[in-house]
């Protein structure tokens, strides 16, 4: 097995579970850990960290006891967890700072993965640090059995460093631990311990009396008394004089504990002092990650935008923003990417846009991508001593601000039309004045069933057509309401038809597919006639050089809920007038661009 972990360790395990646990068996908890119950007591054998995870575990769960390993931690410095002899051999020849001493330097002798290191010491206080090390050794499996457990490797450390001062029968030390993480992400465990330091006093009494009698003794023998006097004496004056050493030694061991009371204080103020420091740490920690977390909320709802940071080698150091949500895409998957693989199409101009941005300058530029228009806009970030290390980079969505721009844009144009129309229509007006009237006065004089008086109510009816039209662009330019009237649209398209048939070649036929059943709508009988005549000019029109047919429909339709979302009308009854054609059709760059005022596609005149 690989040496990881004494199973001295281990052995202090089992007897904490036989002291509270007498009822269960540890030879079958080590049995179903891996390893027989005589391999686990035998002190010079060493484990791997995966048997260690194994065997915690499995000693946690037939114990159910979570705290376990804690346990066992306060019973590895006792009499019962070291055995009598080093227990009493610690007791009287090391003092309490000096156990802590030695517990960090022979850390290594019970593991060969973990390292304990003193950070700081002072007078009744000590800072120690217990941490993984050699990980680098370990395979993956070893790493995640010993990254698994150090849970309970903390815990059981947290124990048995409690428990050093009982050793002299004091109480158990007040430890103050958290974990930091090292460079690597690894938890370190930080113990602040304060603790009474009792230095042993039998040695000390057991030397002064031997030096005592030494004294007395010599000085018999130095004054050359007969042997029976001397050891009379001897044993006299060692009695006195050790009373009185044993009075000294309470005296100074008065003024020790006073000193020792002292240092405790001191200690208690120092440890309170860097707990403050370190809550006051934690509480700037927890602040700046609450501003950060502020700071990824804003990027991730910035309204129709995605929110980069750029690194300076022109990787994408950070994205989010609400389009990617829009999306469903993850925004973490371009993090690392260089720009020209995020934005293949327009790598070049974002490119010198952003070196353009390290320099200093704050830039902005458009694109589209899948016809929809975006503005990037980029803003130099400031690091401390005035470099800029990396760049701000919002793109925002911006069609639906296209498209308001563009019906503003076509709204000006229709006021434009409507002011040059409204003078048009005044001299067009009155030059269809004297039209009507001369018409109408030779009706009077043409006589009836004449083909001139047929000819005549032809002109006089396109005249007064042409009068209506012109009240209707003077009702336009002055943003009149028009009447809206009952009309059935099948009577108009009819009277267009009759109209344009003389105007439209013989090449060109006309089909009529008209359900004279249709309802009355709501409309203006002008506006009517002036669509059907503008639809069926633009079709004949495309026909005109080759021929063919032109198509006419007019029927009822039911508009449903969900059809209505399509076409932004209420569900209900609706009549459908089309005109259709077999001529070339409108190319694609032209038919965004048909309702446009000024825009045709027919040349000057």
């Amino acid at each position: 097995t690989r040496q990881h972990f004494s199973t001295k360790i281990f052995k202090v395990y089992l007897k904490c579970i036989q002291h509270h646990y007498p009822e269960i068996s540890v030879e079958k908890i080590c049995e179903q850990a891996g390893l027989p119950f005589e391999y686990i007591m035998d002190e010079t054998h060493w484990v791997s960290v995966i048997f260690d995870r194994r065997f915690t575990g499995k000693c946690i769960e037939t114990t159910g006891d979570p705290l376990l390993p804690y346990k066992s931690g306060l019973i590895s410095l006792t009499q019962e967890g070291m055995g009598s002899l080093l227990y009493h051999l610690v007791k009287f020849t090391l003092s309490t700072t000096q156990i802590y001493r030695t517990i960090s330097t022979q850390s290594l002798n019970f593991s060969k993965v973990m390292s304990m290191e003193i950070v700081e010491e002072g007078k009744g206080f000590i800072h120690i640090k217990y941490r993984p090390i050699h990980l680098e050794t370990l395979n993956n499996e070893e790493q995640e059995a010993l990254l698994g457990n150090l849970d309970n490797i903390y815990q059981n450390t947290v124990g048995y460093i409690e428990s050093v001062p009982t050793i002299h029968g004091q109480q158990r030390a007040a430890v103050k631990h958290h974990r930091e993480s090292d460079p690597k992400g690894v938890p370190e465990l930080h113990m602040k311990v304060m603790y009474g330091d009792k230095k042993p006093i039998y040695r000390l009494v057991v030397s002064i009396l031997t030096v005592g009698a030494f004294i007395v003794g010599f000085g018999h023998v130095w004054h050359d008394q007969p042997i029976e006097i001397m050891l009379s004496e001897f044993v006299l004056k060692s009695l006195v004089f050790g009373v009185l050493s044993i009075a000294v030694l309470l005296f100074f061991l008065a003024i020790h504990f006073l000193r020792q009371r002292k240092i405790q204080e001191e200690a208690k103020k120092t440890i309170d002092k860097m707990d403050l420091q370190y809550r006051e740490i934690q509480k700037a920690k927890e602040a700046l990650k609450e501003k950060e977390e502020l700071l990824r909320k804003m990027a991730e709802n910035y309204p129709n935008a995605y929110v980069s940071i750029i690194e300076k080698d022109f990787t994408v150091g950070f994205t989010s923003g609400i389009e990617f949500k829009k999306q469903n895409m993850n925004p973490d998957r371009f993090v690392g990417l260089p720009v020209e693989e995020v934005f293949p199409e327009y790598a070049d101009i974002a490119l010198q846009h952003y070196k353009d941005t390290f320099t200093g300058e704050e830039c902005s530029f458009e694109f589209s991508v899948n016809n929809q228009y975006q503005l990037c806009r980029t803003v130099p970030l400031y690091s401390e001593d005035g470099s800029i290390p990396r760049i701000l980079v919002v793109i925002e969505n911006v069609t639906e601000r296209k498209k308001l721009e563009s019906h503003i844009q076509q709204s000006q144009k229709m006021e434009a039309i409507g002011t040059l129309a409204g003078g048009i229509a005044h001299d067009f007006n009155n030059m269809l004045y004297p039209i009507i009237g001369y018409t109408e006065m030779m009706l009077d004089n043409a006589p009836e069933g004449s083909d001139l008086r047929e000819n005549l109510n032809e002109v006089l009816v396109a005249s007064l057509r042409a009068s209506d039209l012109v009240k209707q662009i003077l009702a336009f330019s002055r943003k009149e309401e028009k009447e809206l009237k009952p009309i059935q649209m099948q009577l108009i398209v009819k009277e267009v038809i009759k109209l344009m048939r003389a105007s439209i070649p013989a090449t060109i036929s006309i089909k009529q597919i008209i359900d004279n059943n249709c309802g009355m709508v709501l409309a203006d009988s002008t506006s009517i006639h002036q669509i059907v005549m503008n639809l069926m000019t633009n079709a004949y029109h495309a026909m005109e050089a080759d021929g063919g047919t032109l198509t006419i429909r007019l029927s009822e339709v039911n508009i449903t809920v969900e059809d209505s979302v399509l076409f932004d009308l209420n569900p209900g009854t609706f009549v459908c007038f089309s005109v259709s054609d077999t001529g070339h059709g409108i190319e694609k760059n032209v038919i965004d661009r048909i309702f446009e005022p000024y825009f045709t596609t027919k040349t000057n005149g």
